[in-house]
């Protein structure tokens, strides 16, 4: 999506000139906190794809920097698609299938994945649903979409800080619009709860993501669902 390069800077502008980002530093320079870092991104997207069990064929429908495509697990086909000609280009460059289309209009045959995953890509959509609706397109019988959005209940006070942001979500409102649109087997459930003062704790990747993800249930401002069709 085109908010990569928006994301980059926000994240840097949240930290700037905080004790957090002095300590990152200190780390970054004392150990090699990006070897660290790659670990916890693993295992975050290694805990993601469970979800995906079964599947064979998978789609990221805004694959924006790849992570989870890059994560793929073996014996998967994955593919990612984006609106961003630099995402598509990275993911490309490290050789994983991406194509520059939007998720309103998406070049692919009905039945087709197994699986479709979209993190933070629904809020940035003047029309949601149309997006939706193609999920469903693609999917086999019985195939599954995760889909992560901001939780609109939680974030509320700093969702429009991103002025990209066009469609708010919450917990009743994701679960409607999957309903209305077919989905069935819906459970929609806080996400992770990340927060950067858990960098340190990248040297110990699945205690990070065990406590992100066991937060998430009392503190995160993400939402996470889950369907089939």
């Amino acid at each position: 999506m085109p908010r990569t390069k928006y994301y980059e800077g926000y994240d840097e502008y949240k930290t700037k000139s905080s004790i957090l980002k002095k300590f990152k530093e200190f780390f970054k320079k004392k150990f090699n906190m990006y070897d660290f870092s790659a670990g916890y991104v693993r295992e975050l997207y290694s805990d993601i794809w469970k979800n995906f069990r079964g599947c064979r064929r998978v789609i990221d429908a805004g694959c924006g920097r790849c992570e989870f495509l890059q994560n793929t697990p073996a014996g998967v086909e994955s593919v990612g698609i984006d609106t961003s000609a630099y995402s598509v280009e990275l993911c490309k460059s490290r050789g994983l299938k991406a194509f520059r289309c939007s998720c309103e209009k998406i070049p692919f045959h009905n039945n087709s994945f197994d699986g479709v995953y979209s993190s933070h890509v629904l809020e940035h959509l003047q029309e949601p649903e149309k997006a939706i609706k193609e999920f469903r397109r693609m999917l086999k019988e019985g195939g599954v979409v995760v889909i992560r959005t901001p939780d609109f209940s939680r974030s509320y006070r700093h969702f429009y800080d991103d002025y990209t942001h066009r469609s708010p979500f919450t917990k009743a409102s994701m679960f409607r619009i999957l309903y209305d649109n077919g989905f069935k087997d819906i459970e929609v459930s806080s996400g992770y709860y990340q927060n950067q003062i858990f960098f340190i704790l990248d040297l110990f990747p699945k205690v990070r993501v065990g406590i992100e993800r066991f937060l998430g249930r009392f503190l995160s401002q993400e939402l996470m669902a889950k369907a089939v069709k």
